[in-house]
């Protein structure tokens, strides 16, 4: 029956009770008319009686019949008292940096305050009226003596959001997250591209297998007190495919993360971590200290972009100071968030955190909220909808953690918590303040911010809670809007409208040949041999990449089925293993099993023992999900590499969890369920993407390859070896480590027309090739190095017999290799850059695309050269620049950040497993001391302060007409020094320059900033040197 029948019929019911029930009454009064009763008279001989019908009471659970909760009688609902909002605006508070500095100068650490512990908020008043606050615990006692199964189920039907429930999520905390996610316009998932997000989630019933942020960098998050783990469900599945990394931390037990029930994203992605004690109690100051030293070991130092929180604990019987019972879980959860938030600088925007919390009456509470009002660029609480209304649940977002947040502000609740941790729990004293009443309420701002989303939120709950009383009497009332609510805010939020993905739990052959789809007469194991002879039939070297193979034995098919179970299965699918690895579904690659080997004092081969198993992925087809097969070879690699860092989990992690893990395993095999569980991945495992390079400068890779020897069945075999770097979000250590090569194979990037030869299209042409190394055939390597400048060339550390460093002048080559020009200029008050602007496709944003970087607030730069190399320097001097703010206090001078940048390139040039940078860095700034200066530094190491210089393929003509300009005149106000960098540029290109072609920055006295000049400011300089001229 549709919802709308099911309208009609209730409706229908209620008529006809009513005309029964007028029936009803016409015939009692028609009998007492006879007996002499007239309407409005009392009964009785004197009238004294009652004028009106007697009410029909309601029986409620247990309680006695003369009970006086019994005697309420069951009347209607009016909802338009309601507001059934699908949007929700939230409101905001922000701090200024004057407020920061006038609590910086006031703060004492002294500022605790302790008393007698509090037992009832009757007394508040400061933040919140007090009458309301009374009326909202006497709205709470109103179901002391209900049964809660009436309670539960009169919420059930009166709540206008009930129905929305968990969607495709496990539980409604999900949901919760992508309410609030929308409700803060994507700050927490950071997914602001309205098309990218809806084409990576569509609402239809297709699922996307594209990954349009292959190229970005992982988003990490983390999820505090969140068990099961609803919040990253949501998170993984937003930012979709391999683009995020979570990392959990709640109590272990019964409340522990339930990553086996993720259904909407895999667990592949998600790794859990229980602290240095290991029991996930986030009260223990060792757990929180050691989360933070984790966490920023897993991210590489970047820390997370997004921290969310959601503990909280039964507090049955005491739900009216239910907020002083969670004080210290508050108190806790904010301090992580302080500590794992990434910190906002000059180049990134900061870390955002959204945490649950209750009622906000109390002081210490409120000290709370207003440390994190001055740790943040600006916080809201908000209540969304999908908490149920009824209760004292609302959020508080947090946008942007200041560095004054995440030192001084941090430090001082980690203070109080240490204080709170020494208190016995059964003491009568406790901390009442941790800001004085005085600072907090002489913030005007502030206070009237706390005190007016208290009454909002009180004063909804109450609404609410006299909605619950009425329906719990009213058995038979339901919200009618339910249905077109949950409809309306599912879209909205933009999450499909369809049930929870049930695990496709397929054989591993029936989730190969989906995978495969039409491409299923391939053969990857058929690689053709490489000899001298096929090399030499290559017609363009540059059309060619290569891969290191650990192995020389056929690789295997890894795949996956729906539940995330993996399996090897060989060439001929005639050899099918389980592998008890945990990757997520519709994941298909092309692997071989191997190990990490380090080396003893002798110089023998030994087995790592930090990874029980290693496997080296060389190709992809499917990754989570995303269709690489049709990419390049090069592109696919990006993607793998990419996997790989959001899959592997440290040996810490797996060491952490075994015992709890085991002992899991054994329940579900004792109580003989079949449920799969994540705690049955036991062993550690490491993936670990396949060199692959160009071949054209790659044959100079060869030399990097060592021969070792490894001591095994009594026998020493000889190998080839490739230094093999474990990244530090892994390994606590230092040691050297090696991933043996026994296979080298060559693939064709693109066929004779031009077109891309993607995964199974390699083997289809026969566009692969192997050569595999033997241990008495050392020499063969040379068969890959030909051409080369005597072999002088082929290592950054040798010297040819006149004295040359050959990789050193290639990387200066390189630095033309994108065919751009930059002149930088200084003149008496203002140092200018001006480079060409050249967007190399079409298709490509034109805005996306730019040489010139800001380094810190007064030092800017252009790079020119490879564009990988330019954007690894950038990124390099801006970490510079912001670790020397952070140390020291102030900005690092332009001429300190050069030389740093010079003596890393000069460091690359002394290490064989590095290359020298393709880049060259020209930097412009202007300090106090120095004035306006100008900067170069190259791939050797040097730098020097310049009056004027050029970089890239026309610096000999550019540079010719600086010196010619300089010696006629050495003075230069601000437009004659931006023209003096135009006028260059045009020269050495031999062409009139368009503002949209050039880009040009500028430092001055008068305005030290680093800045760019508009398009309009452009053209005017370039018309004052056309008329000029």
């Amino acid at each position: 029956m549709s919802e709308i029948s099911l309208k009609r019929a209730h409706n229908e019911s209620q008529e006809n009770q009513a005309v029964e029930t007028k029936k009803r009454q016409n015939v009692a009064e028609r009998i007492m008319e006879n007996m002499g009763h007239r309407e409005g008279q009392g009964l009785g001989q004197n009238e004294q009686g009652i004028t009106e019908p007697i009410q029909i009471g309601v029986q409620n659970g247990r309680l006695g019949l003369g009970h006086e909760y019994n005697q309420k009688t069951a009347g209607e609902w009016n909802d338009q008292e309601e507001n059934k909002s699908v949007e929700e605006v939230p409101e905001f508070l922000s701090a200024t940096q004057e407020d920061r500095d006038s609590f910086s100068k006031s703060f004492d650490i002294n500022w605790i305050l302790k008393g007698e512990a509090l037992t009832t908020l009757l007394d508040e008043e400061e933040f919140c009226d007090n009458q309301l606050i009374c009326d909202l615990l006497k709205a709470k006692g109103i179901f002391d003596h209900m049964n809660i199964q009436d309670i539960q189920n009169a919420r059930q039907r009166a709540n206008p959001y009930e129905t929305v429930m968990g969607a495709i999520f496990q539980n409604r905390a999900a949901m919760k997250m992508a309410n609030l996610d929308r409700i803060f316009e994507w700050k927490l998932s950071r997914e602001f591209d309205d098309e990218l997000r809806q084409a990576h989630n569509p609402l239809t019933m297709e699922d996307c297998t594209h990954n349009f942020k292959m190229n970005d960098e992982i988003f990490y998050f983390a999820d505090i007190c969140a068990g099961p783990g609803g919040f990253s469900e949501y998170m993984m599945w937003r930012k979709a495919f391999y683009n995020s990394k979570g990392i959990g931390f709640t109590l272990r037990g019964r409340d522990d993360f339930k990553l086996y029930n993720f259904k909407a994203s895999s667990q592949a992605f998600f790794e859990t971590y229980y602290g240095s004690v290991g029991d996930g109690n986030i009260y223990n100051p060792e757990n929180i200290k050691s989360l933070e030293e984790y966490v920023r070991k897993r991210t590489g130092g970047k820390m997370c972009e997004t921290v969310m929180s959601d503990g909280g604990f039964s507090v049955e019987g005491k739900e009216d100071i239910q907020e002083v019972l969670s004080k210290r879980i508050y108190l806790c959860q904010f301090i992580v968030g302080l500590s794992l938030c990434r910190v906002k600088s000059d180049t990134q925007s900061g870390g955002n955190f959204i945490c649950k919390m209750f009622d906000v009456f109390t002081a210490f509470s409120a000290g709370l909220v207003y440390v994190m009002y001055l740790a943040f660029e600006k916080i809201s609480i908000h209540k969304p909808n999908t908490s149920r209304p009824g209760n004292s649940e609302r959020y508080i977002f947090c946008e942007n953690l200041t560095e004054f947040g995440a030192t001084v502000l941090k430090n001082y609740l980690i203070y109080i918590n240490d204080e709170m941790e020494k208190t016995p729990e059964d003491a009568d004293e406790d901390i009442l303040e941790l800001i004085p009443l005085e600072t907090m309420t002489g913030d005007e701002k502030f206070i009237e911010y706390l005190r007016k989303s208290n009454h909002k939120w009180a004063t909804r709950q109450i609404l609410y809670l006299q909605k619950y009383e009425t329906y719990t009497l009213n058995k038979g009332a339901f919200d009618e809007d339910q249905s077109e609510l949950r409809e309306k805010c599912l879209k909205y939020w933009e999450i499909p409208d369809k049930h929870r993905p049930l695990v496709d739990n397929q054989p591993p052959a029936m989730a190969l040949r989906v995978l495969v789809g039409d491409h299923m007469d391939y053969n990857f194991s058929s690689a053709r041999s490489l000899n001298i002879e096929t090399l030499n039939s290559f017609k363009d070297y540059s059309n060619y990449h290569l891969s290191f193979l650990p192995e020389n034995t056929p690789p295997l098919l890894l795949v996956t089925n729906g539940k995330g179970e993996t399996f090897l299965i060989d060439s001929a699918q005639s050899n099918i293993k389980q592998h008890d690895l945990y990757l997520p579904p519709k994941t298909l690659l092309l692997v071989q099993k191997t190990c990490i080997y380090t080396k003893n004092q002798k110089g023998a081969l030994l087995n790592c023992a930090d990874w029980s198993n290693t496997i080296v992925i060389i190709d992809a087809a499917w990754i989570a999900g995303n269709a690489v097969y049709d990419q390049s070879l090069p592109e696919r690699s990006v993607s793998i590499q990419k996997f790989c860092e959001t899959v592997n989990k440290t040996t810490a992690n797996y060491q952490q969890n075994f015992e709890h893990r085991l002992e899991k395993v054994w329940n579900v095999k004792k109580k003989g369920k079949n449920r799969s569980h994540m705690n049955s991945q036991l062993n550690s495992y490491l993936l670990i993407p396949s060199k692959t390079l160009p071949l054209v400068p790659s044959v100079d890779s060869f030399s990097e390859l060592k021969v070792a020897y490894l001591e095994a069945n009594n026998r020493c075999e000889t190998m080839a070896v490739d230094k093999y770097e474990i990244s530090a979000r892994l390994a606590d250590d230092n040691k050297e480590r090696y991933v043996s090569v026994k296979t080298i194979r060559i693939y064709k990037r693109k066929d004779d027309k031009n077109q891309v030869i993607g995964f199974f299209d390699s083997w289809k042409n026969d566009t692969v090739w192997d050569w595999v190394w033997k241990s008495d055939a050392r020499g063969k390597f040379e068969i890959m190095s030909r051409g080369s400048s005597a072999g002088f060339d082929r290592h950054i550390t040798i010297f040819s017999p006149e004295g040359r460093v050959y990789q050193v002048e290639y990387a200066f080559k390189a630095i033309n290799s994108t065919n751009l020009t930059a002149v930088g200029v200084k003149g008496n008050e203002t140092a200018v850059i001006a480079v060409q602007k050249r967007v190399p496709d079409k298709l490509i944003v034109s805005d996306s695309v730019t040489s010139v970087y800001k380094l810190s607030p007064s030092i800017g730069c252009c790079a020119i050269g490879m564009i990988p190399d330019c954007k690894f320097q950038v990124k390099r001097a801006q970490s510079e620049a912001a670790g020397w703010k952070y140390e020291n206090g102030y900005n690092m001078s332009v001429e300190q950040l050069a030389r740093r940048m010079a003596d890393l390139n000069q460091y690359y040039t002394q290490n064989a497993e590095m290359r020298s940078l393709g880049s060259a860095l020209l930097m412009i700034s202007y300090d106090d001391e120095d004035g306006v200066q100008v900067y170069r530094v190259d791939p050797a190491g040097y730098y020097r302060s310049m009056k004027a210089v050029s970089v890239g393929v026309k610096q000999q003509p550019a540079t010719s007409f600086l010196e010619k300009k300089f010696k006629k005149q050495s003075e230069f106000d601000e437009d004659e020094t931006i023209q003096t960098a135009l006028e260059a540029l045009q020269t050495a290109l031999g062409t009139d320059l368009k503002a949209q072609e050039v880009e040009v920055v500028v430092v001055t006295k008068k305005d030290p900033s680093f800045r760019k000049l508009s398009n309009d400011d452009v053209d005017h300089h370039l018309n004052a040197i056309a008329e000029r001229d």
